[in-house]
């Protein structure tokens, strides 16, 4: 028996994710519940000597497609928005492997706020947390730029939805609160009863009604990796119990 796992990310998320879900033996099935739309940057000289922070890959890919700089120092959220800034040229690159919490940590340990470089937080218009206002109040010269905005899905595709109506285990991966409530929302009665629910964090976790999923589980860490080990004890949890 092969188990389901749908992916709720933005198809421009889910390349790499499909592969490893491939690789470990289970049957991805894209329900995107966000679009990437593309914003604006500034010009080249307003970011010139800036250190960048991206804490999603999403303004990573946006900001290489949009912007030729490469050689600004780069602070990302996790190793995964680090390996894709490396992939579109940038080679100062620095992970948290965590939360924006880890970066703003890193930075006020690390940055001297007076003498440091100037920094701006590249992301996207929908965050779940500000890293700007606890660095200003540490006396910090960061700005905030929006480069895209992630609108709304208003449909899950055909095939994940038919899916749900299957026999066989089905996962759901939510990496953002905002794709659990739409992807929920989207959803029929009754069509979520024999589906797990898979969470980056307890923050996405609460979005979800836990009455009307067969179980919702959320990650030991909160990244790529930690949701993939969470795919995989979740199926051994499943085949356990079964």
């Amino acid at each position: 028996m092969r188990s389901f796992v749908v992916l709720t990310r933005s198809l421009e998320s889910c390349g790499d994710l499909d592969f490893d879900l491939n690789t470990m033996g289970f049957t991805p099935v894209l329900a995107p519940m966000t679009r990437i739309v593309p914003g604006q940057i500034p010009e080249n000289r307003a970011l010139s000597g800036r250190t960048l922070i991206f804490t999603s890959a999403n303004a990573v890919r946006v900001f290489s497609s949009l912007c030729a700089l490469r050689g600004n120092p780069v602070l990302t959220v996790g190793d995964q928005t680090a390996h894709v800034a490396r992939a579109r040229g940038f080679t100062d690159v620095w992970s948290a492997q965590g939360t924006g919490a880890d970066i703003v940590a890193h930075i006020v340990a690390r940055y001297d706020p007076v003498h440091g470089p100037p920094m701006t937080h590249l992301c996207g218009a929908h965050l779940a947390t500000s890293i700007e206002a606890i660095l200003e109040k540490n006396g910090f010269d960061i700005k905030k730029i929006e480069i895209y905005s992630a609108e709304k899905t208003k449909e899950i595709l055909p095939e994940a939805r038919a899916v749900l109506h299957q026999d066989d285990p089905v996962y759901v991966l939510f990496f953002s609160s905002r794709a659990a409530q739409n992807f929920q929302t989207l959803a029929v009665h009754g069509e979520l009863v024999a589906a797990r629910a898979l969470c980056l964090s307890a923050r996405v976790a609460a979005a979800l009604d836990p009455d009307i999923w067969k179980d919702i589980l959320v990650a030991d860490r909160p990244d790529r990796a930690g949701m993939l080990d969470l795919v995989r004890f979740s199926c051994a949890r499943g085949r356990a119990s079964a």
